[in-house]
């Protein structure tokens, strides 16, 4: 491939198929805007998504039958040799049903500070409420978990769940508390009866990665599709 002339890509003449390997967080909030981006600029390009499983699929990005993986680091482990880049960094929130009444936090300890506003999830609340845990790859624990034990913790884990809309359902339906990355928490609020908390500041943060095969990084139809996505992950 390095030695042959790669062919020029014209995306509005193109009828190409990409193949994205992803979580239920890139479909939901990265290729709706997408599918309407390729509407105006290459209407004849088309999207198959695969979803991520509990290993990369290593085998296919080499061969070409995927073309990118876009998934959170802890969903994977990415070996050295494959290509990777940080998209986004995005805060956790919490989920909750609308209608759950959510205790103000302390005063601060220290000074005359205001507190925190009333409407924010607490480390006790964090500790104290039953959680529903989304975990698209069947996962028994994420970065909240290994936060919490840092500090000597844990949660109490009430309901698994492998969609978005089956914990929304389960959340607006009962006291139960859904971690998740923010975006998609705003997007679930907006459309169920529920409402979407920020978490306390020191929980870390969500990192989206897209990965790829080092010998079609060349390519100029994944070129150009890689900036388009990243333009939409980070718009100007």
């Amino acid at each position: 491939q390095q030695l042959s002339d790669e062919e020029v890509f014209e995306p509005s003449q193109s009828k190409r198929r990409f193949v994205l390997c992803t979580t239920d967080y890139v479909e939901c909030v990265l290729i709706p805007p997408l599918i309407q981006r390729l509407k105006r600029l290459a209407p004849g390009v088309t999207i198959e998504i695969r979803i991520l499983r509990d290993t990369l699929p290593e085998a296919e990005l080499a061969s070409g039958e995927i073309d990118l993986v876009l998934g959170f680091d802890e969903y994977m482990q990415v070996p050295g040799y494959l290509g990777k880049e940080t998209w986004l960094t995005e805060p956790l929130a919490g989920l909750v049903r609308a209608d759950l009444p959510m205790a103000a936090p302390a005063l601060a300890e220290c000074g005359d500070e205001p507190a925190l506003p009333a409407e924010r999830i607490s480390l006790s609340q964090l500790i104290e409420m039953p959680h529903v845990f989304h975990s698209p790859l069947g996962t028994s624990e994420a970065s909240l978990d290994r936060y919490l034990k840092t500090l000597g913790f844990s949660r109490t884990i009430s309901v698994n769940s492998q969609s978005y809309m089956s914990a929304a359902a389960i959340v607006s339906q009962s006291d139960h508390l859904l971690v998740l990355p923010s975006m998609v928490a705003e997007l679930l609020a907006s459309h169920w009866p529920l409402k979407s908390l920020p978490l306390p500041e020191d929980v870390p943060d969500y990192h989206l990665n897209c990965v790829w095969h080092p010998v079609h990084a060349q390519q100029p139809a994944l070129i150009w599709l890689k900036a388009l996505m990243k333009e939409l992950v980070n718009p100007e």
